[in-house]
C-alpha cells in the first residue's frame, strides 16, 4: 500500500534526521530549520520535478504543518549548498543498509547532465574548464554539460560516483572513481602514464577537474561490469595492481567468454539503465537549471540521496525496488 503524501515526507524525515551528520553549531541566530528538514525539501523536489522556489512554494502552501517555519530562498540555497558532502554521506550510508556488501557484481556507466543549450555554452562558456561539450547516449549526440560516472550494484544501488566534464573521456573519471575508493592517496594517472597504444593515437588527458572525493563510496573487492567504453588493456592491469579492482568488459575478454557469457553481461547490465532511466526521467537529474558548478554538485548529491532512499522506503513498504516514481504524488 502506498503511502499519502504526509506520510511519505515524514517517513523521509525520519529516516534523514537518524542518518545525517551532525554538523559543528555556527555563530549567530539558531537555524528556523534543521539540517534534517533542509535535506528533506531536497530530496522532495526531485519527486515533485520542481526548482528551489517551487519546493518552498509548495511546502508553505500544502506543509504548513510540518514545516511551520519557512527559509527565504536565497537562504534555503546556502543550506543546501553546505549539506552536499551530508547528502554523499546519506547515499552511502542507505547503500551500507541495502545489503550493498552481498552484491556478487557491481556496475559502471555514464549518465549525461545537460546544462545549457550546445550553441550557448560554445559562445558564453558559462562555467569555465569545469563543463565542457562532449558526446553522450544512445544517438552519440553532442551536449554542454557535465557527466556522472556511477557505481550501482546488482539490485540497483548506487554505491558511488564522481562527476567530470562532458569532454572527459570514460577512463579518466573510473581511474578516479576506484583509486579513489581503495586509497585516495594513492596518485591518479596522467596522460604520461598511458602507454601508446599499436595504433600511435594521441592520448588525451583529463579536460577538466573531477569531482567530487566524498562521493566515491566504499572499496569493494567485487568485480565491476561495464561496457567496451572502460576497456584496455593497460588501463585494466592499471586498476587491478593499483587499485585492487577487476573491470570486466566483453572487448577485454572475448577470448574466454562465450556468447552465453557475452548474453548474459548484457543483460546484467541492463539493471544499470534503469537506474539511468529513474535518475533522469523520475527524479529531474537531467536539466538540473544551476548557475554555478557547486550548485550543479549538489544537484547530482541530493539526486543520488533521493533515488537510494527511494529504494529503502520501497523495500520497507514490501513494494517494487525500483518503482521510485510511485512512492509520492504530490
Amino acid at each position: 500500500m502506498l503511502p499519502d503524501p504526509d506520510t511519505f515526507i515524514i517517513e523521509v524525515y525520519a529516516c534523514l534526521d537518524r542518518l545525517v551528520p551532525p554538523r559543528p553549531r555556527m555563530r549567530g541566530a539558531r537555524p528556523k530549520l534543521s539540517d534534517s528538514q533542509v535535506m528533506t525539501l531536497m530530496v522532495l523536489r526531485h519527486w515533485l520535478g520542481r526548482s528551489q522556489r517551487g519546493v518552498l512554494a509548495y511546502a508553505r502552501t500544502r506543509l504548513v504543518a510540518l514545516f511551520p517555519e519557512m527559509l527565504s530562498p536565497s537562504a534555503f540555497n546556502r543550506r543546501c549548498r553546505a549539506l552536499e558532502a551530508p547528502c554523499a554521506i546519506v547515499t552511502n550510508q542507505l547503500a551500507m543498509e541495502l545489503d550493498v556488501a552481498e552484491t556478487p557484481y557491481q556496475l559502471l556507466d555514464s549518465v549525461a547532465i545537460l546544462v545549457a543549450r550546445r550553441c550557448r555554452g560554445e559562445q558564453q562558456r558559462l562555467f569555465g574548464d569545469d563543463i565542457s561539450i562532449g558526446r553522450g547516449g544512445s544517438d552519440r549526440s553532442f551536449y554542454y554539460g557535465t557527466q556522472v560516472r556511477l557505481a550501482v550494484t546488482a539490485s540497483g544501488v548506487i554505491t558511488g560516483w564522481v562527476s567530470g566534464p562532458a569532454a572527459t573521456e570514460t577512463r579518466w573519471l573510473c581511474d578516479y572513481l576506484l583509486l579513489r575508493r581503495y586509497d585516495p592517496t594513492i596518485p591518479l594517472w596522467t596522460r604520461d602514464d598511458v602507454p601508446s597504444s599499436r595504433h600511435r593515437r594521441t592520448v588525451v588527458g583529463p579536460t577538466g577537474p573531477r569531482f567530487a572525493l566524498h562521493s566515491c563510496g566504499q572499496f569493494s573487492p567485487v568485480p565491476y561490469k561495464a561496457d567496451d567504453g572502460f576497456a584496455g588493456r593497460h588501463w585494466n592491469d592499471h586498476w587491478q595492481r593499483d587499485a585492487h579492482a577487476t573491470v570486466i568488459t566483453c572487448r577485454d575478454h572475448r577470448d574466454t567468454m562465450t556468447a552465453d557469457d557475452i548474453a548474459e553481461h548484457h543483460r546484467q547490465r541492463q539493471r544499470i539503465e534503469t537506474v539511468n532511466h529513474v535518475l533522469l526521467d523520475v527524479l529531474h537529474l537531467g536539466w538540473p537549471r544551476m548557475k554555478t558548478i557547486a550548485g550543479i554538485r549538489t544537484h547530482i548529491a541530493e539526486t543520488c540521496a533521493a533515488f537510494n532512499l527511494g529504494l529503502w522506503l520501497n523495500r520497507k513498504l514490501n513494494l517494487r525496488p525500483l518503482a521510485i516514481g510511485a512512492l509520492f504524488a504530490g
